[in-house]
């Protein structure tokens, strides 16, 4: 009696860890081999028949029984072991098919790659329940040996694909689904997985073509317009992002990852007040995506200038797990926007404690050191400012800011040749930093070059100017947009429903204006300054040296009732420099 061989495996994937592998269900195999050329005693073969009937009305329990009877008559019978093994899988017995099927393969079952495959999906199933990597590898080798016999085996292939995804093999991930493909044109599940592949290797335009076809293939999945909304607004186009977004949200609009995505590109487009509304309504109805939410949330608040809400929501961000980010990673990135938000809040201590937890976890890169050699440098721990520049140089020689930052710790020390040194090497690698050419202004006056420098903190104010929005008519400045000095750019992954990934906005800073403010008053536009370190107050009111320089200027335009009213203000903040300018005021 000859039986027919069929194979039915069952794909799941775990969106929610990112991890997408398969979760494989392969189903009894009527054989193309007679039962009694596998088992040569006629009760041997009753047994076994009488298991592949019961198999057939589901019935596993007395499947198993009539197989276990057959193997105790004849231990050598390669097909009831076979058998056994897939009907132990049906009982979720994943450890014990195992062992039947390695059984029916030392027994040289004839359909060696049926047997591969079987075993390929059970180690799968185990490497899945018990996260184990080895266990996994295991799974790949039976079915890359099933492939070498028949390569037309589907689910080996999804398998292949599965398992590499996990083993962190891309290039072994996208091969197996490429195979799919082939052999199942209309597998619109795998073209997605390609697509997704391409993405996390920065093949964009692949990326963005295959989902665009997918797109066109199911306009009703919105699956596609969620993935490419990411993209677009990845490669910049951010009204085509948004449009896309709209699609999804048109086709599910109660569902909390549409909303995510959604807010995303309310974000990308700088609509602050919707994307914080969109993120939130996604929490309220209880998006995964709970701490990169609240990290958006604060993202929109700093590009705001509010700075203390988005230190609120960064927090709320580390009290839930990232689902689309390695733990060390994600939390790198909030505790840099919570150094960057205490910055800006004048908090500079605060904000060197956040980097310092970066650096523990070893994420550290020349722009931390750099920010905090700021950091230091405004605190007035001038040598620390000085050794955090040069580390930030160490890690990346190419980084204009940290000569920057290194010429201001070496000037503020009085090492002029040095910092002379370091203002050249920065304009070397950025001649248009009004910032640089501001300090190396200050390096020529300080050498006697009086009129070079005059020229070179002329051409700083332009460019200072420039850089911040700021504009003068009547001595009044008015703000239009600040570019953070210490903004950071944030890496990019592949998300849950295609591909996601923190944002970096440019906010609103406090000290773009008042190192204009110092230019300005280095030219004698004493007016401008004034009002420059107050436009540098109003976003960060307890800023000291914006205070302190403040009352200066008031001292030297004779207005001693406004020198005092930020003495008093200083006070609060910080005693040392309240006593610097309360100096200066006494002066006869």
């Amino acid at each position: 009696m000859s039986r027919k061989a069929a194979v039915d495996i069952s794909r799941t994937q775990n969106l929610k860890s990112c991890f997408k592998f398969l979760s494989l269900f392969l189903a009894f195999l009527l054989l193309t081999y007679s039962v009694s050329a596998q088992c040569t005693k006629k009760k041997t073969r009753d047994f076994v028949t009488q298991g592949n009937e019961s198999f057939k009305i589901k019935d596993f329990s007395s499947a198993v029984e009539f197989y276990q009877k057959a193997i105790q008559i004849e231990p050598n019978c390669s097909l009831a072991y076979y058998n056994l093994g897939q009907t132990q899988r049906f009982l979720n017995q994943t450890d014990a098919a195992i062992g039947s099927l390695e059984r029916a393969l030392n027994l040289n079952y004839p359909d060696k790659a049926a047997n591969y495959l079987a075993l390929a999906a059970s180690y799968s199933a185990k490497g899945q329940r018990e996260n184990s990597k080895d266990v996994l590898t295991k799974a790949r080798s039976y079915a890359v040996s099933a492939v070498k016999i028949n390569d037309k085996l589907l689910e080996a292939w999804r398998i292949i694909a599965a398992t590499n995804r996990t083993l962190g093999d891309v290039q072994g991930e996208l091969n197996g689904w490429e195979q799919v493909v082939r052999l199942q044109p209309t597998d619109f599940s795998a073209k997605r997985e390609k697509a997704l592949i391409h993405y996390r290797l920065k093949d964009y335009d692949k990326s963005i073509a295959e989902f665009e076809a997918l797109a066109k293939a199911e306009p009703k999945n919105p699956d596609n317009y969620l993935a490419l909304s990411d993209l677009y607004r990845l490669n910049g186009q951010n009204s085509a992002a948004m449009e896309m977004a709209t699609r999804a949200y048109q086709l599910k609009p109660d569902s909390p990852n549409v909303l995510f995505t959604l807010g995303g590109a309310f974000l990308s487009l700088k609509n602050y007040e919707r994307a914080i509304e969109t993120f939130r309504s996604a929490i309220n109805i209880k998006t995964e995506f709970l701490a990169e939410s609240h990290y958006y949330i604060a993202m929109a608040q700093m590009a705001q200038g509010k700075y203390a809400d988005g230190v609120e929501n960064l927090k709320k961000s580390l009290s839930q797990p990232s689902k689309l980010y390695p733990e060390k990673e994600f939390k790198s990135y909030v505790y840099r926007a919570l150094a960057n938000s205490y910055g800006q809040l004048a908090d500079f201590n605060q904000a060197i404690n956040y980097l310092a937890e970066v650096r523990k976890d070893g994420l550290d890169d020349s722009n931390l050191y750099v920010d905090l050699s700021w950091w230091h440098s405004l605190l007035g721990e001038d040598e620390k400012a000085l050794e955090a520049a040069s580390l930030a140089i160490k890690k990346d020689s190419a980084n204009s800011l940290a000569y920057t930052n290194r010429c201001r710790a070496n000037f503020t020390l009085k090492k002029l040749a040095e910092a002379e040194q370091d203002c050249k090497k920065a304009l070397e690698l950025n001649s248009n930093d009004g910032e640089t050419l501001f300090y190396y202004s200050r390096v020529l006056r300080d050498t006697k070059r009086k009129t070079e420098a005059d020229a070179t903190n002329k051409k700083a104010i332009a460019l200072l100017e420039k850089a911040t929005g700021l504009k003068t008519a009547n001595s009044e400045i008015v703000a239009n947009s600040v570019q953070n000095r210490n903004a950071s750019a944030a890496s990019s992954n592949p998300a849950n429903n295609g591909v996601n990934y923190l944002l970096s906005v440019n906010v609103t800073s406090p000290y773009s204006t008042y190192i204009l403010g110092n230019a300005y008053f280095d030219d004698n536009q004493l007016g401008k300054a004034v009002n420059a370190y107050k436009l540098s107050l109003q976003r960060a009111p307890r800023f000291p040296l914006a205070h302190l320089n403040l009352g200066i200027v008031y001292f030297i335009q004779n207005d001693k009732k406004s020198a005092l009213a930020q003495y008093s203000e200083l006070v609060k903040i910080d005693r040392r420099r309240a006593d610097d300018l309360k100096k200066i005021i006494d002066q006869k």
